[in-house]
């Protein structure tokens, strides 16, 4: 194996690891809390939600590594797979911005 597919390999297995972690509410409450200095407030609803789809986010680009290192599909095909869900998280970060006001 080449150095290329060892690092593929770690991408994926982190990608598995943040998602899970962002795919369970707790993680992003404690990151929440960490941010609001300790604060008592429970994180918003949206931010959950958000959390939530970024952790999906997080195995859908492990996901396609796992194809590019198969050669399943060409990397023309990842790069439309990672870039129209970023778009589609970012505007849900910003209407998820606008609710929590």
């Amino acid at each position: 194996m080449a150095t290329k597919d060892y690092v593929n390999i770690l991408m994926i297995i982190i990608f598995i690891i943040i998602g899970s972690q962002l795919f369970r509410p707790k993680w992003v409450q404690l990151i929440e809390n960490y941010r609001q200095n300790n604060s008592r407030k429970s994180p918003n609803v949206g931010k959950l939600k958000l959390g939530h789809w970024l952790g999906l986010f997080m195995f859908w680009l492990a996901f396609l590594l796992l194809l590019i290192q198969f050669d399943i599909i060409h990397e023309v095909l990842f790069g439309i797979g990672v870039v129209v869900p970023t778009a589609i998280i970012l505007i849900m970060a910003k209407f998820s911005r606008r609710k929590g006001r």
